[in-house]
């Protein structure tokens, strides 16, 4: 219906009147669909309302008209896409090119070209991070390996607000959303973060970004349908009348079931309804926040529900002396119902405090500190699964500073370290060492030596779980596992059309999760920290312009591993992950004329051995026709190669994926 109701649409309407019409209809559907629910969904019904006053004051005002596409990233030169400016290596701008970690950084021009339609399948374009997907809305995604849909050494941020769940220190990635046209950029750190962005930074940072209001003035429609998901979004952007500007947006999604080999479909099917806004004022402060609600397999009496809602304000200023302050709070509500297992309720608070002050002309000192608090509840439906307690809160307080030192006019040295103290272990240790070295003909050599750490989530110490005669059990002398990287890295801009990356890693690791016999009546599995090891390998990836309009990308991944249990332990697979030694991809964008633009990718990814999953190579294509100036066609094929692949999972649990074709509809106002 929502679909429809786009294409319906008379462009007779004024820009004014057709945005009203459109954006109030959708947020007034999201209300409807939210309230038939029940009243735990509260938050986007408010968000809903809140969008909708804000979208009543907006057409008021003088809005700008969006942006062309044709001025998007396609139109740079690489020594302009290389200078695109990152902040997640040292939390301050800084050249990409110069920049002292392996970091591959996905443009919103990129995503738009991709076809991607959701955040996980916009991740696949990373070549620096596995991501693999187990049905129509679990995903496994890492870095460097210990992959799988809990992996726990991955630190994501959304404008900085961390997706990490204190259930097993990962991400719920089906409660993670953001509409993908107001994406600015995604910087993915293959390697350490934890001195700058805490434990479980370990094997890598993302941190999505999205644009300013100021970027998305006007208003936007969008809807595709095809023979996996349907989903349908608008967004609308405004000016303020005392200065400043805002967008407020809602969005909604629904994916059909998938189907696992032997042609049975799996419960997956879900649906989810999200809405939310962005107000970035005149004297540096910005508001912003989302509410969603999702729910999975219609045809189950009692589905499995998602909801939530967040709200963060950040305020960055300058003091006289040119040092730039920012001050940031999150309140972060979350709510899980998985009926016959548990039902969660989370809420966080989180306050950053961080200046950044240019001691000299050759150094420059950002320091900081933090204090987040997460109190879950949950409610245990089952004897046979719990967590226990049943009800916890779980603080983390952080100092942080980093030091960056200009020592000649090629080479500079980065010294940082971090004190955290989390309601496990009390205090751990996270020091960071870079050095970075400019050649001459735009090359940089960087490496760095740091130590991270996983710290124990609630999974690790309160699990409980019963099948027949045997319990898993957690353990409440579940340490911090730890891990020390040693990192090597060359990055060229060889000509004025190629530029590449190269980084050789090493981690050791220490005291990761294990299994040991607890008791024998009855027969208990508890965790403990008895595995050791390491991973080393390396990575890479290049991008060459043949001429302004086609653009070659390439990257890939070969990685070893190697552990092995203390004695009287046994390596724990689900915690170790499933990973591939070797994957690859490669990716070409090509603007045949003004009007149309086409992208191909193929990627290939060899066998997992631990869930028997074969090696595969996928092909996707996606294209786009501009109808009218601020009217886009958009057509994609995924796995075109043909056949059906299962990416992650047994047979008996994962879905195979095959031949997936969308067709979308974009309107700029």
């Amino acid at each position: 219906m929502l679909e429809r109701m786009v294409f319906d649409c008379s462009r007779s309407l004024t820009t004014a009147s057709l945005a009203r019409f459109i954006l109030i209809r959708f947020l007034n559907l999201a209300q409807r669909s939210c309230a038939l629910r029940s009243k735990k969904n509260f938050p986007v019904i408010a968000m809903s309302r809140i969008a909708a006053a804000l979208f009543a004051v907006g057409f008021q005002a003088s809005p700008l008209h969006a942006a062309d596409v044709d001025a998007d990233l396609a139109s740079l030169s690489l020594e302009q896409l290389t200078s695109i400016k990152v902040t997640s290596v040292s939390r301050r701008a800084e050249p990409l090119a110069t920049a002292a970690a392996s970091i591959y950084v996905i443009t919103n021009d990129d995503i738009r070209r991709s076809g991607a339609r959701s955040l996980p399948e916009a991740l696949r374009l990373a070549p620096n991070l596995q991501v693999a997907r187990l049905n129509a809305r679990e995903y496994a995604i890492s870095a460097r390996g210990f992959n799988s849909t809990a992996a726990n050494k991955l630190q994501v941020q959304l404008d900085g607000r961390s997706l990490y769940t204190p259930l097993f220190s990962g991400v719920l990635w089906d409660a993670q959303d953001v509409m993908l046209a107001d994406v600015d950029r995604i910087e993915v750190i293959s390697g350490p973060g934890t001195t700058l962005w805490g434990s479980n930074a370990v094997n890598g940072v993302i941190n999505i970004i999205t644009r300013a209001a100021k970027e998305t003035q006007g208003g936007l429609v969008w809807a595709s349908t095809g023979s996996q998901q349907h989903d349908v979004a608008a967004r609308y952007g405004g000016e303020l009348t005392n200065g400043g500007n805002y967008r407020v947006y809602t969005k909604r999604d629904n994916y059909e079931f998938s189907e696992r080999a032997n042609g049975v479909a799996q419960p997956d099917a879900w649906q989810k309804t999200q809405a939310g806004f962005r107000v970035d004022a005149a004297n540096g402060l910005t508001i912003q926040g989302d509410a969603y609600d999702g729910s999975l397999d219609p045809t189950k009496p009692e589905r499995q529900t998602i909801s939530g809602a967040n709200l963060l304000a950040r305020w960055n200023g300058m003091t006289k002396g040119g040092s730039r302050q920012t001050v940031r709070f999150i309140y972060d509500q979350t709510h899980r119902h998985a009926p016959g297992t548990f039902e969660e309720q989370l809420r966080t608070y989180d306050l950053l405090l961080q200046q950044d002050s240019k001691l000299s002309e050759n150094q420059n000192v950002i320091f900081g500190g933090g204090y987040r608090v997460a109190r879950d509840q949950i409610v245990n439906s089952s004897v046979a699964f719990s967590f226990l307690p049943a009800n916890d809160t779980v603080q983390w307080i952080s100092l942080f500073a980093q030091d960056d030192i200009t020592v000649t006019k090629k080479t500079r040295v980065s010294l940082g370290a971090r004190a955290e103290h989390n309601s496990y272990t009390n205090w751990e240790f996270l020091p960071n060492l870079r050095l970075t070295y400019a050649m001459e003909n735009d090359q940089v050599i960087w490496a760095g030596l740091s130590r991270s750490v996983r710290a124990p989530s609630r999974i690790d110490r309160g699990l409980y779980a019963q099948s027949g005669g045997l319990v898993l059990a957690g353990s409440a002398d579940f340490g911090s596992e730890v891990v020390n990287t040693a990192e090597l890295g060359y990055r060229a801009q060889a000509t004025t059309a190629w530029s590449y990356s190269l980084t050789a890693f090493y981690e050791r690791f220490r005291r990761l999760r294990a299994l040991r016999l607890v008791s024998i009546s009855p027969f208990t599995i508890g965790f403990n920290n008895g595995t050791n090891g390491h991973t080393y390998g390396v990575e890479g990836w290049t991008t060459y312009r043949l001429n302004r309009q086609w653009r070659f990308d390439a990257g890939f991944v070969r990685m070893l591993q190697r552990y092995s249990a203390d004695p009287g332990s046994a390596l724990d697979n689900t915690s170790m992950g499933d990973d591939p030694k070797t994957q690859w991809q490669a990716r070409t964008t090509w603007d045949v004329s003004r009007k149309l633009n086409v992208s191909l990718s193929v990627r290939h990814v060899t066998a997992l051995r631990g869930a028997q999953v074969p090696s595969y190579t996928a092909f996707d294509i996606s294209s786009a026709y501009k109808i009218l100036r601020d009217t886009s066609l958009t057509l994609s094929v995924l796995n075109a190669q043909g056949g059906e692949h299962r990416e992650f999972g047994t047979a008996a649990t994962g879905s195979e994926f095959g031949p997936e074709a969308y067709i979308g509809l974009s309107v700029v106002f």
